[in-house]
């Protein structure tokens, strides 16, 4: 087989046919690691009796659901065992009826299992022997890792390889500091470090130095040091509306927003690719600029999100309709939490919302229940009812993924007195 690796949002294309979309796909995702632009002719078929082995990766990642379902057809379409292609797709959970096509095709299905204790354990010892000379001090900062990770808040979260990291990151940098125990409070804190002006101050000097005999452009690349936080919320709302490039998202944004010395710089845009590489949240891969996890761009479109809905949350109906279609409640939940962490909104209007409507059925109490995990400040009323409403889930339904769903949620919600004290 013959292996070519292509980001799954390349794929989205006008082309009429498989061989010039695969084309235009390998071209976009390998740019300037090729030697010479491949022709359509070369994938219409195997090469030298070879198949192409497709590795397509963050099918999730075409945001626009109408796209994606076409991408999907166009594989189940060849997808077949007398194929010219074998195919090996990433993604993370999509709606079951999007991927329906490729469960009818010859492909497996296989899920990344979460870290159990024996992996968690293994990777609390090998980071942490990376951050230490000493064997004694990398063995206490592990125990010390795994300990406050046995918090009921954080147990289930770090079974995850991405949060586990930023976990053990935020321990690295703030080894006095409790870890946060919500994810929302685990990326806000990872993300406030890395863009704090602390983290920057070298590379502020080394600017000033630089570009001591040209102080317009000196006041722009300051300007965009300030700003980075918000270049950031506007590149992740891009990439969750749009298939365009991020650093043609970038420029554009900064041409909006920039500063008035921007209109006297020729060539201002050459400097940008190092802006975006120094958010440390950003990587030049060879289909252009990208995130470095897809959530990190949910976390910054959410935060534009939240601050657009008004503090009566007149669509809160359609974002929890987000949660009930859907396996990934990522970028939803994180609008949510960050709306009720705004000092002008009520988090209890969330829960009066949850539990007055009836549509969803039990996936309107789960959500309640993954709210309260996620850290939105309830009131003592709406929690005591959301647990018991938790618990004849668990205990009274007879649908066993709700009843598993509702005693994980339970789990994670330890730290909560109507839980810790019921029996």
């Amino acid at each position: 087989m013959l292996p070519v690796r292509i980001a799954a949002h390349a794929l989205v294309s006008e082309s009429d046919s498989w061989s010039a979309a695969l084309e235009q796909a390998v071209r976009r995702t390998m740019r300037l690691s090729m030697v010479a632009d491949p022709a359509s002719w070369l994938f219409r078929s195997r090469v030298q009796g070879a198949r192409w082995l497709v590795l397509l990766d963050g099918l999730d990642e075409i945001t626009d659901a109408d796209a994606r379902r076409t991408v999907v057809k166009a594989i189940a379409q060849h997808a077949r065992a007398d194929s010219d292609y074998r195919f090996v797709i990433t993604s993370r959970p999509l709606p079951d009826a999007e991927l329906s096509p490729l469960r009818t095709a010859v492909l497996g299905e296989h899920t990344l299992e979460p870290f159990g204790p024996e992996e968690l354990r293994e990777f609390a010892d090998r980071w942490f022997a990376a951050q230490f000379d000493a064997d004694e001090q990398a063995r206490a900062a592990a125990d010390r890792f795994l300990d406050e990770t046995e918090d009921s808040r954080l147990h289930e979260l770090v079974r995850n390889p991405l949060l586990a990291t930023i976990a053990a990151v935020n321990a690295t940098v703030s080894p006095g500091r409790p870890l946060p125990t919500h994810r929302v409070s685990l990326y806000e804190r990872f993300f406030a470090r890395l863009l704090s002006p602390g983290t920057s101050g070298g590379r502020q000097s080394a600017l000033r130095r630089r570009l001591q005999d040209d102080p317009d452009r000196l006041e722009l690349y300051l300007w965009l040091e300030r700003n980075k936080r918000a270049l950031l919320r506007a590149l992740g709302r891009h990439r969750l509306e749009h298939e365009g490039p991020l650093l043609e998202a970038a420029a554009d944004w900064v041409r909006v927003t920039g500063p008035a010395c921007l209109h006297e710089l020729p060539d201002w845009e050459e400097g940008l690719p190092d802006v975006l590489v120094g958010t440390g949240l950003l990587v030049n891969a060879e289909d252009g600029f990208r995130f470095l996890h897809h959530s990190f761009a949910e976390y910054f479109a959410a935060e534009v999100y939240a601050d657009e809905i008004r503090a009566d949350f007149p669509n809160a109906e359609s974002w929890f309709w987000r949660v009930f279609q859907s396996d990934d409640h990522t970028l939803p939940l994180f609008v949510m939490c960050l709306w009720a962490s705004r000092p002008d909104c009520a988090p209890d209007l969330l829960a009066e919302r949850l539990s007055s409507g009836t549509a969803g059925g039990h996936s309107r109490s789960l959500l309640a229940g993954l709210l309260l995990a996620e850290g939105v400040r309830f009131g003592e009323s709406h929690c005591r009812q959301v647990i018991e409403r938790l618990e004849r889930i668990g205990c009274c339904t007879g649908d066993r993924d709700d009843q598993d769903e509702a005693f994980d949620t339970l789990g994670g919600l330890g730290h909560i007195p109507t839980v810790t004290g019921c029996e």
